[in-house]
């Protein structure tokens, strides 16, 4: 789903690891995206892959359009768990 002017309001710090189930590296941010509407000034918390993030040139403060992936998995427990990521994101020109 497509977003336009939305404000950065925070870049979290690169995260790596490995997969403990296929052994493959990983790694990500945590993107803090706001937009105001008829109700006030709205927030979402995304995560954007290191190899999306490293070709943009997004930064605190900066306006983008992003496309966001929604992503929700009912876990054994019976609790939801909601996931949302950036599969494309670029600076408002």
């Amino acid at each position: 789903m497509k977003f336009e002017n939305l404000q950065v309001k925070r870049v979290g710090e690169l995260k790596t690891g490995t997969s403990k189930t296929t052994g493959k590296k990983w790694a990500f941010r945590d993107i803090l995206l706001s937009w105001n509407d008829e109700a006030g000034e709205n927030y979402i918390s995304a995560t954007i892959d290191a190899e999306c993030f490293a070709g943009s040139v997004i930064e605190q403060g900066s306006t983008v359009q992003a496309v966001l992936a929604f992503h929700t998995r009912l876990l054994p427990s019976g609790a939801v768990a909601n996931e949302v990521r950036i599969i494309n994101i670029n600076a408002n020109s």
